[in-house]
Parts: C-alpha cells; structure tokens; sequence
C-alpha cells in the first residue's frame, strides 16, 4: 500500500495527513452546525448564506497573507498557533450555545475569526509539504492532503448530523473543538524544524505585500494559470452554495 502511496513512507507527513483529516472533518461539522444553529435563532436561510461567507470570506482576503507569513515564520508554529485559536473559538461558541445566551451577532463575529484561523492553517500546511517528503513523492502528497480535505466533506458532517440530533447544537462545536485540538497535536509531533528563519528585506509588511502583488501579477500573466483560477473561482462561487443548505 505504501508502495502506491509513497508520501505516507514519511512519518512527518503521516501526522500531517491526519492533522488533515482532523481539521477539515472539524471544519465540515463546524459548518453544520453553525448553519442549523442560525436557522433555529433566525428562521431565516438569508441569515445561514451571511455565517457561511462570514467563515468563508477570510479565506479570499487573507490568504494570500497567510502564504506571506508561511513564508518567512516557522510554519508548524504557525499551524499549531493559528489552530490552537480555533480549538478555543469553537469552545467559545458551544459555552455560548449552552449556556443559551448565544445569539445571531456571535455566531457571525466567531465565524470570521474562526476563517481568519484557518486562512492562516491552510497556507503553513501546503508550504510543510515540501519540507517533509522527497520531490519525487511532491505530487502523491499534495493528491493525499486533497483526498483527506474532501473525504472529511463526508465523515466531518456525519458525524456532526449525529451529535446534533442527539446532544444538540452546542455538542457539535465541543466535537469541533476536539477534533481541532486532535490536530494541533498531530502537528506539534512532527520533527521537521526549520534550518533558519526566513527573513526578507525591508518591513515584513511591505515585503509581504509585495511578494502578494507579484504573485498576482504571475497569475494573471500566465494563461494557464489564470484559467485554473477562473475556473476554479467560477466553481466555488456558482456552485457550492449546497454547504450552507438547511432543511426545513
């Protein structure tokens, strides 16, 4: 089996692919439950589609920031210092939901800090990758870490459809807050330690911003590149509205 799939020879990047499979099953039911716990408060499907893009919309803005920062910190610290924020921001919502004192306003405000978490995750675990495996396995771990995010959109939402019919709204965010934590350990087990600090001319700031804009400016100058994008930005903006759909 590990024959067929190289990159998991390396233990590294087997605690990187669970931390994967964790985090994103975290995030899956997280998203259950945000949107059925707004739908109880509101009534309202207007109301579920603004949580969703409050949690989503950090992604498109600070992205390409949190690629800046894997750049130049070390990028476990920075998965395990952005994940550990969202373990907390999870417990937060469930204490709130618990304690029936939540309300709409909450759920929007934890749900941008908690995009803002994991728009700073998701670059410092692309940017380990290549630290853990050989060139040659590049390909097979980043096909891995894809069939780990998008297996979870299954199992992430299961699980959490269960805890939710049974234990309540609040239960589904401490399952969370426990999957994350699972995964920030997972992280902090791995062994790979930077050999230096990046460091880059100039205030981290403008050195960050620049390195942002040229990216851009690759994108949009390479035809295959930009397509890719297109299409991909075409897909998740027409096409995946079923993430925040609600029973009624």
């Amino acid at each position: 089996m590990l024959e067929r799939m190289p990159a998991l020879q390396s233990r590294d990047y087997r605690l990187l692919f669970y931390e994967t499979v964790l985090g994103a099953a975290a995030r899956w039911a997280l998203l259950l439950g945000r949107g059925w716990l707004v739908f109880e408060l509101t009534d309202s499907t207007g109301a579920v589609g603004i949580v969703t893009f409050a949690g989503m919309a950090p992604f498109l803005f600070l992205g390409p920031i949190g690629g800046g920062l894997a750049d130049r910190l070390d990028r476990r610290r920075m998965a395990i210092g952005a994940g550990a924020i969202g373990v907390v921001i999870s417990l937060v919502l469930g204490l709130l939901v618990v304690t029936d004192v939540v309300e709409t306003w909450h759920v929007v405000l934890l749900a941008v800090l908690q995009g803002t978490s994991m728009a700073m995750v998701a670059p410092a675990q692309e940017a380990l990758m290549p630290s853990l495996v050989p060139r040659v396995h590049l390909l097979n771990a980043i096909t891995l870490a894809g069939l780990a995010r998008h297996g979870s959109r299954v199992a992430g939402p299961l699980a959490g459809g269960l805890v939710l019919a049974t234990l309540g709204a609040g239960a589904v965010f401490f399952l969370s807050a426990g999957l994350l934590a699972l995964s920030v350990v997972q992280v902090w087990r791995i062994r790979w330690r930077p050999a230096a600090p990046r460091l880059a001319a100039g205030s981290p700031a403008r050195s960050i911003g620049r390195d942002v804009a040229q990216g851009m400016s690759y994108a949009w100058r390479d035809r295959r590149v930009r397509l890719i994008l297109s299409l991909v930005g075409a897909h998740c903006g027409l096409t995946m509205a079923f993430d925040s759909l609600m029973p009624r």
